[in-house]
């Protein structure tokens, strides 16, 4: 990965603070992915209209910038005025998932001031998880790991909730 500046580490905490959603994704086995391994994801995602930003954090981060909405609006508001319509920008969302997220995390961390407290959470929690981020195996957790665990995602839970930032999660650990 490129060397990052104080200044881009500023810039993309900056722009996580106003465009960004952290969230910890529970991933279960389905009837239709019944390989699927139970365990959580770390997920951090920025939409812009401007597609500029996202692919610089892109290539500096890692990730995926996708179009997500193309000029237009399926809302049936929206969807009989052709006016309206030619209105919607382009909306772009760049996705980091799981390492390279962690990686952005720790990186932006110093730099962030809305987020803060939910990147803390969530830092401390993916510190307590079974899966060791660096090698990439899974590890036994100890009972106290486990209570640890609960409390971080608690943490995390309740800054989402007093904030209204993101969505409620319905589901606990």
């Amino acid at each position: 990965m490129p060397e990052h500046t104080p200044t881009d580490l500023a810039y993309f905490a900056g722009l996580l603070d106003g465009e960004g959603c952290l969230s910890l994704n529970r991933s279960v086995p389905s009837a239709c992915l019944p390989d699927r391994i139970a365990g959580m994801t770390l997920r951090i995602t920025m939409s812009n209209t401007f597609r500029g930003p996202l692919d610089e954090g892109c290539k500096l981060f890692g990730g995926t910038v996708r179009l997500t909405r193309k000029g237009h609006c399926k809302h049936k508001k929206y969807s009989r005025d052709p006016n309206a319509l030619s209105q919607w920008a382009d909306l772009y969302t760049w996705t980091i998932t799981t390492k390279k997220a962690m990686y952005f995390l720790l990186a932006v961390f110093p730099y962030l001031r809305i987020k803060k407290k939910q990147a803390d959470a969530i830092l401390m929690f993916c510190q307590t998880t079974a899966w060791s981020w660096r090698d990439g195996r899974t590890k036994q957790l100890t009972k106290e790991g486990k209570y640890l665990r609960r409390l971080a995602f608690r943490a995390f839970r309740h800054e989402i909730e007093t904030t209204g930032a993101g969505r409620k999660l319905s589901w606990t650990i």
